[in-house]
Order: C-alpha cells, then structure tokens, then sequence
C-alpha cells in the first residue's frame, strides 16, 4: 500500500529576515519528525529548502540516492519515519512572492503522475491564495489597529459623516470640543445639533461635486454653548469615494481653533481706550 503524508510550511512574514520556513500544518507525521523539520532555510539537508531555493518544484524519487540528504542527520530521521520519496511545491502570490512550500511524502520510490502534479498545483494555488488574503488581512488590521490609536489620542478633531451628514464617527477630541462622548453622537444629524445654513451649502457641495475644502479662521458659535462666544476654527473638509468616484461620505478635519491675531489686536486695543478713558 502506499501511504502518503502531507507537510505544509509557511514563510512567515516575521521569518522574511531570517529567510526560514516554519511547519504551519501537517498529516501523518510523528513529533519527533516535525521537531527536525521544524524551521528549514535553504542551506538545509531538506527538500523544501531546496526548492525555496529555486523556487521551482522538486520531486525526489528515492531520498537514499539523492544528494541532497547523503551523509546527513535528515535522511535518518526521514527513513525512521519510513519515508522514501519527497515532492516540495513552491507556494507563490500572485505578486511572484514566495509565501510558503506544500511538500509530500510517501513510504516506498514513487514517481509522481501528470494527475497527481496538477491536483498538487490546484492546491498550491488555492492554498497560496488564502495565505496571501490572511496576511493582506493582518497587515491591514495591523494598520488600522495603528490608525485607530492615533486618531483616539490626537488632539486635532476627526469625523466621518454619511451622504446625509449623520456622524458615524467621532473622535474623542472632537466629542470633547462638543461636551459631549462619542457614542451620544453616532447616528445624529450635524445640522440637527448645530444648525448653521452657510457650514451646511459647503456641506452640500462637496457631497454634490466630490471636491474638498479647506478653511481658515472660520468663526462658528455653538448654538448650544452661547458662553464660548465666537469660536474660530481652521477645518477642511474632504469626499470620501467608491471605486466608482462616487461620494460616500464626508471627512471633517478640524486642526486647532483659536482667536485669530487680528481679532487679539482688536480686544487690546478697545482694552487700551478704555483704559485712557479711565485716566
């Protein structure tokens, strides 16, 4: 009978450095196997070592003729684990990147089918595929794991809003600036909670022709803050689009507000006549 076990390994993104392959899954093998085998570079007796090396398939009919293993710790090992012929499997992105091996193992000189190679590479490619989307998805978690602690910690005000203006969400500052927390917000209507016709037209606007803006010293007054007085703020507001162009939401970034020089200089100098008045 012919028995037949199944290797995997993975090429590990924190590995790339090392240039070292790692046992992600396996069939049939016992502990002591895969503890041997358990990371291979390229300059290993092994020969998914080799065919990373290559970066070509490699298929060895009778381990104990191939030079790969003669005179080495691994032809020892394979043989107690009553293996004679290896295939390795190069596992390739569909970026030519080199992401992983799929090695087989049978117990007696087995000289692969053309049926058995292309079930092999149906494999390879599925099986190269998804490893590609897990990483893709850790990168991008890892990035917007990045993201989400700046915009949480950052002192300028962040908000997205929907096509209708309806806050899907806040960050802290911003929530702050509105004395209010960020879960009380979502779903809220911004012209709802501060009503304000011209903020509004320029709300439309960039919804309606997909173009940013940018504002400096633009006073607002919180209808529900009346003793902050007039508030001045540099903010831009930008599109946010599908890959069709078309606008899905609105980004608000709100850099700083403060009291622009010109309006400073004012205060000091009505300070200034009154206290001439005075004398």
């Amino acid at each position: 009978m012919l028995l037949f076990s199944l290797l995997f390994y993975s090429l590990l993104e924190t590995l790339h450095s090392t240039g070292k392959l790692k046992i992600a899954a396996q069939i049939g093998f016992d502990l002591s196997f895969l503890k041997f085998f358990e990371f291979v570079d390229i300059e290993d007796a092994a020969v998914c070592g080799t065919a990373m090396k290559k970066m070509e398939r490699l298929v060895v009919e009778d381990i104990t003729r191939n030079p790969v293993f003669l005179g080495s710790d691994a032809l020892n090992v394979l043989l107690n684990e009553g293996v004679r012929d290896v295939q390795s499997t190069p596992l390739i992105s569909r970026s030519s990147q080199l992401i992983g091996i799929i090695s087989t193992h049978f117990n007696r000189i087995h000289i692969p089918s053309e049926h058995e190679l292309i079930l092999i590479d149906i494999l390879a490619r599925q099986a190269a595929d998804l490893i590609e989307c897990k990483l893709a998805e850790e990168i991008l978690s890892r990035k917007r794991g990045l993201l989400e602690s700046v915009v949480r910690t950052t002192d300028f005000m962040l908000v997205f809003f929907d096509p209708q203006f309806n806050f899907v969400w806040v960050n802290p500052a911003y929530a702050e600036a509105c004395k209010m927390k960020p879960e009380e917000m979502i779903g809220k209507n911004h012209f709802a909670l501060y009503p304000h016709a011209e903020n509004e037209a320029i709300f439309r606007s960039v919804r309606d022709t997909g173009e940013g803006v940018f504002y400096k010293d633009k006073p607002f007054v919180y209808p529900d803050q009346p003793e902050r007085g007039v508030t001045y703020w540099d903010w831009s507001l930008m599109p946010v689009k599908d890959s069709g162009g078309n606008v899905t939401g609105l980004v608000l970034s709100i850099i700083h507000r403060h009291i622009p020089i010109a309006s400073v200089f004012q205060v000091d100098i009505r300070s200034s006549l009154r206290f001439l008045e005075f004398l």
